[in-house]
């Protein structure tokens, strides 16, 4: 028995909202997502996607199933080289199975384009956002100094120091041990880090330049929730002026 797309789009849509809204506050909040988040999701992803493949052709579940392994290749490589984090990566696995297609409601979509690929290039489109966000809230703090002001948030030591898990320190460690600016929006390895905080705590320095270290996955779940509802927004036009 068929089952109508319309309703696995919108179990997808309701389900993929609910995980990435969840995942999104815990990484703003705990700065990590268990993994039995995902572990809770992708089981239904399959369930689904087995829904959705009965009395399909097979041209379009072999579209479907390629669509998976790409998303979730790109996902892989993205952890290995350190572009992305562990939960990012996942979630993009996770996300790949859950929207192997676009939604059969939508006028705006790119057949061979994964839906999710399409999200994730939006998402990193709107986090060009970061910077002129930090200017305006570092002219109104009354902190104009280019080009830091584009790139952080300046913080009493202290407060920055107390709330570390929140921030990211815009700062690397040279050889002999000192700070030098350096701007950030992902967190380098813990290790790394915690020395940067260390000599932080022991430099002479009253305020520091911060990020507030937005997770990618928030940027994300923006990108999925225009490219769910609306479609393809940004890569059709740029491929329509290439090609």
């Amino acid at each position: 028995m068929k089952v109508n797309p319309y309703y696995v789009d919108l179990a997808r849509i309701f389900l993929v909202t609910f995980m990435m809204a969840y995942a999104s506050y815990l990484d703003i909040k705990e700065r990590k997502v268990p993994n039995k988040v995902w572990a809770l999701f992708a089981p239904i992803a399959v369930v689904l996607f087995i829904l959705d493949i009965i009395g399909k052709e097979y041209y379009e579940i072999f579209m479907m199933l390629i669509n998976i392994l790409i998303v979730s290749a790109f996902g892989f490589a993205s952890f290995y080289f350190g572009i992305l984090g562990g939960a990012d990566a996942k979630a993009i696995m996770v996300l790949g199975l859950m929207l192997p297609r676009w939604p059969v409601y939508t006028s705006h979509s790119l057949p061979y384009i994964p839906l999710v690929l399409d999200a994730l290039i939006l998402g990193a489109i709107i986090t060009l956002a970061y910077f002129p966000g930090c200017l305006i809230y570092n002219i109104i703090s009354g902190e104009v100094a280019l080009p830091k002001a584009l790139y952080g948030i300046k913080m009493c030591k202290q407060q920055a120091l107390e709330k570390k898990d929140h921030y990211i320190p815009l700062y690397a460690l040279r050889e002999n041990g000192s700070l030098e600016f350096k701007f950030r929006m992902l967190l380098p390895p813990e290790e790394e880090i915690e020395k940067i905080w260390e000599a932080i705590e022991n430099s002479d320095l009253e305020e520091i330049w911060v990020s507030p270290g937005i997770p990618f996955i928030v940027y994300l779940f923006m990108g999925l929730i225009i490219t769910m509802v609306y479609g393809d927004l940004i890569m059709g036009p740029i491929l329509n002026l290439i090609i």
